[in-house]
């Protein structure tokens, strides 16, 4: 896995990756945590009820 930004990038053709593409629209301020990350927790969390 590369580095990017300080952290690791995801593996071509995961949900990750995918997820990393999606532009981040929240302000400065919010930012605190990578969006693609808390989006995959989302996704784990829907799959887990």
């Amino acid at each position: 896995m590369n580095k990017k930004d300080g952290r690791q990038t995801a593996p071509p053709g995961s949900l990750r990756a995918a997820l990393q593409t999606l532009p981040d629209v929240r302000r400065g301020q919010g930012r605190v945590h990578p969006l693609d990350g808390m989006l995959a927790l989302t996704v784990c969390a829907l799959l887990c009820g």
